[in-house]
């Protein structure tokens, strides 16, 4: 056995591992969470430490001697939390509705009596050491990997519970309703995701789905994983339906769930028409040299003003760049001209052009965004749009005749509608008719926490909606490659 001095910020710990043994592997397996988008195949190079004065990756070394391991502030991260001041009521019973995405966990802790919303929490999934995405969490999967998933997300909602209970003197969590998609719940409930991932696509269970038998069991006996449509439609867009009330007015209406996976809906009259986009991590900082989640240190807004770049973050200094603030960024870029209609980086009369660098855009001296980084994000914004076209053929309705635009999740809360508009991420004929509704998935688990009867509806919903497959859809890749795009130069 070997000796790992594993540093951080806030502590030092000392781990015994054997020789030969996967960094990244023995990193994960002793609780410290890097983040790895690629799922440790050497190309996104977020898992970098510095090991005995050198900077590896953590995936690509063995562990051959005694050693001392730094994680860097950017090689790990905090999760936070946003509290909401509301005074507990022992005598009330509470419960948590949970929305756990593929990059984030939102956890809210619900008065049972009161139906308000106490506290709440955020965090980074922790399944990120794993890879960015579901395909590579699947692909993990077929290595072996489906108990150390399983208990990974397992051990995160216990130290949620553990984190409310202790905070607000509880005895007892009566129930807990998650949604989320369809892979991150045959994670959670420990069934192996595989069949998602390859033709025909079809998920072991589709169903409500009681959890039992886990460590997260000895607090919560009530908990609840609601019903999705299919493989690539979980529960979460299921959720966001029932908390945007889109089903009660006669209207043309969309809803769209815009985060590692892009999840649409189109409601046209009695009809309901769904998809599910690869949009990659991209909106939520996966797979972007700098990417980061909208935690502290997350660049969430960017502007120009006299000329000069103008930066704000979700909270402290500068760390990395969120979707919200490379929205902004790239909508930047092509203003001043430093990108062209093709997503490449050029210089121009402008005085950022002093920022390109080697084909890099210089944010700061220490964050940046690269060629293969505006790709990353056209291929995101196309999966949006070209995902949206697709529906509206399907139902053979033009953009303008969508009256009601439901833009959720935290990344559309937050989205500078006009820079979405100017990039190609939203159809300008949007304008006027977006609303944006914050974290549907989480109200919806939260009316169905609160009210249980909801779940009959979302499973009659589930059944109403007709699930669009894109893979093998000629118009949706006609549209793919039209938006790939930014138009064209003026």
């Amino acid at each position: 056995m070997r000796k790992i001095k594993v540093l951080t910020e806030n502590e030092t710990k000392e781990i015994a591992v054997a020789k030969g043994t996967n960094l990244l592997e023995a990193l994960r397996k002793a609780g410290f969470v890097l983040p790895a988008d690629c799922g440790g195949k050497r190309t996104c190079r977020k898992c970098q430490v510095i090991l005995n004065s050198q900077n590896v990756l953590a995936c690509q070394t063995l562990v051959e001697e005694d050693a001392v391991v730094e994680l860097t502030p950017m090689s790990i991260e905090k999760g936070y939390d946003f509290i909401k001041q509301i005074e507990i009521d022992l005598n009330h019973a509470y419960g948590i509705a949970c929305d756990i995405g593929t990059t984030s966990i939102a956890c809210y802790l619900v008065d049972l009596d009161t139906y308000a919303i106490c506290d709440y929490f955020t965090d980074f999934n922790h399944q990120v050491a794993f890879g960015a995405d579901v395909i590579t969490r699947i692909d993990q999967c077929r290595l072996g990997n489906l108990p150390i998933l399983h208990h990974t997300i397992i051990n995160q909602l216990v130290r949620v519970v553990e984190y409310f209970l202790s905070k607000h003197n509880l005895t007892e969590i009566k129930r807990m309703y998650v949604s989320c998609n369809t892979t991150m719940a045959h994670l959670l409930a420990g069934i192996d995701p595989s069949p998602i991932g390859q033709a025909p696509f079809t998920p072991v269970f589709t169903n409500t789905f009681l959890l039992e038998n886990t460590k997260l069991n000895a607090y919560i006996t009530n908990i609840v994983i609601l019903p999705s449509v299919g493989a690539y439609l979980g529960s979460d867009i299921l959720a966001g339906i029932l908390a945007s009330r889109m089903l009660e007015t006669n209207k043309n209406a969309l809803l769209i769930d815009i985060g590692t996976n892009g999840e649409i809906i189109l409601k046209t009259g009695q009809q309901l028409y769904g998809c599910s986009t690869a949009a990659g991590p991209a909106f939520e900082g996966g797979r972007i040299s700098c990417g980061m989640a909208a935690i502290p240190g997350a660049i969430n807004e960017v502007q120009l003003i006299d000329g000069k770049v103008k930066l704000k973050t979700v909270e402290g200094k500068p760390k990395g760049i969120c979707g919200c603030g490379l929205v902004d960024l790239i909508a930047v870029m092509r203003k001043e001209k430093l990108l062209d209609c093709s997503g490449a980086l050029q210089k121009s009369s402008s005085p950022l052009s002093k920022k390109i660098k080697n084909d890099v855009f210089y944010v700061t001296d220490e964050i940046y965004l690269s060629q293969k980084d505006v790709r990353e994000f056209q291929l995101a914004k196309s999966a949006i749009i070209s995902g949206i076209l697709s529906l509206a053929t399907t139902a053979r309705i033009s953009l303008d005749q969508i009256e009601t635009v439901y833009l959720a999740g935290g990344f559309g809360f937050y989205l500078n509608l006009d820079n979405a508009y100017s990039v190609g991420l939203l159809p300008e004929t949007f304008r006027g008719k977006v609303r944006s509704i914050g974290n549907a998935s989480g109200m919806g688990a939260k009316i169905c926490l609160t009210h249980p009867d909801n779940i009959a509806k979302l499973e009659q919903i589930a059944k109403a909606v007709k699930p669009i497959e894109l893979s093998n859809s000629s118009v949706f890749f006609s549209y793919f490659t039209d938006n790939m795009s930014f138009g064209r130069e003026e």
